[in-house]
C-alpha cells in the first residue's frame, strides 16, 4: 500500500489566488461600479458637441492696436512677476492689458492710464447689458452648486428673458460668457467625471484622494477581470 501524500496536488494553489481574485472582482466592482458609470456617461457628455447659438454679446470693441503702455509697465501696475504674459483684451471701448500671474489670478490694467480695473456691480451690468442701470438685477454667486458647478468665483450673473439663461461677468478678468440652463447642466455631469460637487462637502484633499481611491480599484477590477477571462490551466494528475 502507498501512504497518502500530505502535499497539496499540483495546481491547487494557483487555483486557490484564481478564487480570491473572483472575489476581490466581485465586490470591488460592485463597490466602484457606480463610479466608473459616472466616469462613462460624463465622458460622452465630454465628447458631444453642444453650444448655444444666436446670441451675441451686447457690444464688441474695435480692436485696439496702438496703447501707451509697454508690458512691463503693466506688469509694474499690476505687482506681477517680471516672466508674467501681457494680454490685449477690449474692455468695451476702452484698451485694457490683462497681465497673467498663473493659477488663474489675473489683473487688469488700462492701457492708456495704467489704473487697475475694478468691476463692481455697476461695471459687471454694462458689460453684460451695455446699461449700467441693470445693476439691481445683477445677482453675485459666490459658492458652488449644482447650478454653478464650476468656473471662477465670485461671479456676477445677470438674468436673461430667456428661461434659465444668464450673463456672466468674472470680475478677475472682466471676461463675459452666456450660460444656459443646457450648458450648466452640461457643466455639472462634466464636473461629476471628477467629483467637484463633493469638494464643498468633504473638502477639495479629500475628494482628491477618494478619486485617487477609485480609480486605483478600478484598474485593480479590470486587471482582474483580464486574469479570470484567460484559460484555466488544467492540474496534473499524479500517478502513483
Amino acid at each position: 500500500m502507498t501512504a497518502p501524500s500530505s502535499q497539496a496536488a499540483p495546481g491547487t494553489g494557483a487555483v486557490s489566488l484564481r478564487k480570491q481574485a473572483r472575489t476581490w472582482h466581485r465586490w470591488i466592482g460592485l463597490a466602484v461600479g457606480l463610479a466608473m458609470i459616472i466616469w462613462v456617461v460624463s465622458g460622452i457628455v465630454m465628447i458631444t458637441p453642444g453650444s448655444p447659438s444666436g446670441w451675441r454679446m451686447p457690444h464688441q470693441a474695435p480692436p485696439h492696436t496702438a496703447y501707451l503702455l509697454s508690458p512691463a509697465q503693466a506688469i509694474a501696475a499690476a505687482s506681477g512677476a517680471p516672466d508674467a504674459n501681457v494680454v490685449l483684451k477690449p474692455f468695451g471701448d476702452q484698451p485694457m492689458l490683462q497681465v497673467q500671474h498663473g493659477g488663474g489670478r489675473y489683473t487688469m490694467i488700462h492701457a492708456v492710464t495704467g489704473a487697475q480695473l475694478s468691476v463692481t456691480r455697476e461695471t459687471a451690468a454694462w458689460l453684460a447689458s451695455g446699461d449700467s442701470a441693470n445693476a439691481s438685477r445683477i445677482i453675485e454667486v459666490t459658492e458652488y452648486s449644482s447650478d454653478y458647478a464650476a468656473g471662477a468665483l465670485p461671479v456676477w450673473r445677470l438674468p436673461l428673458d430667456q428661461s434659465g439663461w444668464f450673463v456672466e461677468v468674472n470680475p478677475a478678468d472682466a471676461g463675459v460668457t452666456l450660460s444656459t440652463s443646457a450648458q450648466r447642466r452640461r457643466a455639472y455631469i462634466f464636473s461629476l467625471h471628477t467629483f467637484l460637487p463633493l469638494r464643498g462637502i468633504i473638502g477639495q484633499r479629500l475628494t482628491h484622494w477618494l478619486l485617487w481611491g477609485l480609480s486605483f480599484l478600478s484598474l485593480v477590477t479590470v486587471l482582474t477581470g483580464y486574469w479570470l477571462f484567460l484559460p484555466r490551466r488544467k492540474a496534473r494528475r499524479s500517478t502513483s
